[in-house]
């Protein structure tokens, strides 16, 4: 296989690769990625499968992993990042997916 690299000509970062998912109590997840060249922060999506008809805004994100909450026990949910500076938003990266904890 080849891996490929895209440069943007118009500074906007690459988008980032898929996210790692880990249930870290009830209806929460930790999201961790692997960093962009030139993104200043990152924007994460997230679809709860069943519920929402595509992917919803989050939030914003700075450079190291994020939490996110009040999410449906039992449910799936997909999330995705894009890696964004003061040139725009990059396309979305591949989504990842996991089963959110449910209480004992």
């Amino acid at each position: 296989d080849v891996a490929e690299v895209t440069l943007s000509a118009s500074g906007v970062p690459a988008a980032p690769g898929q996210p790692t998912l880990v249930n870290i109590g009830v209806g929460q997840i930790q999201v961790a990625w692997s960093l962009v060249a030139d993104a200043q922060f990152y924007n994460i999506y997230q679809q709860v499968v069943g519920t929402d008809l595509d992917f919803v805004f989050v939030s914003p994100a700075m450079m190291g992993p994020s939490t996110l909450s009040s999410l449906p026990p039992g449910e799936t949910v997909r999330v995705r990042l894009t890696a964004a500076n003061a040139n725009g938003e990059s396309n979305p990266g591949p989504h990842a997916e996991i089963i959110i904890a449910e209480g004992a």
